[in-house]
């Protein structure tokens, strides 16, 4: 399913760069930052955890419309660390801590606005769905000190 699932995603890149040189209202990006993120819930005492997230954008303009559609693909690491109670893990492992890591490939198709200001700096609004691929999850444990069960 990966295999299959990264063919897609590369022939999806080929096929958009392919379209960038066929017009030029097509406009061709990359993109990096930092993902911070966190999970919730009873079982679960956490803080965030920084990942990168980075890929290749594609902005499209289309004429009928009034703003730029916004579309690319992207890897995201996410998750969070901490200590988690008994039930969240198959085991138990009550008082473990832990790294929840989680990557994804991210497609994202979003209108774009461009704010006109003076200036370097081109703010602009987006909105929009994405979908993601979950593509790797690791836990790493280390004990916390916690009791086990009541022991």
């Amino acid at each position: 399913m990966k295999n299959i699932l990264i063919l897609f995603c590369l022939a999806s890149i080929v096929l958009n760069v392919s379209a960038l040189h066929a017009q030029n209202n097509m406009i061709f990006g990359i993109k990096a930052g930092l993902n911070i993120s966190t999970f919730g819930g009873s079982e679960l005492e956490s803080e965030s955890r920084v990942g990168f997230m980075g890929g290749i954008s594609i902005d499209a303009e289309l004429e009928m419309l009034p703003f730029l559609v916004e579309s690319g693909i992207f890897y995201s690491q996410k998750g969070p660390k901490g200590e988690y109670g008994s039930g969240l893990l198959p085991g138990g492992n009550f008082g473990n801590a832990g790294n929840f890591k989680l990557e994804y490939l991210e497609v994202p198709v979003m209108a774009k606005y461009n704010i006109d200001v003076e200036g370097k700096l081109q703010p602009n609004l987006l909105l929009g769905p994405y979908v993601g691929f979950n593509v790797g999850s690791k836990v790493e444990e280390g004990n916390s000190g916690g009791q086990i069960g009541g022991l």
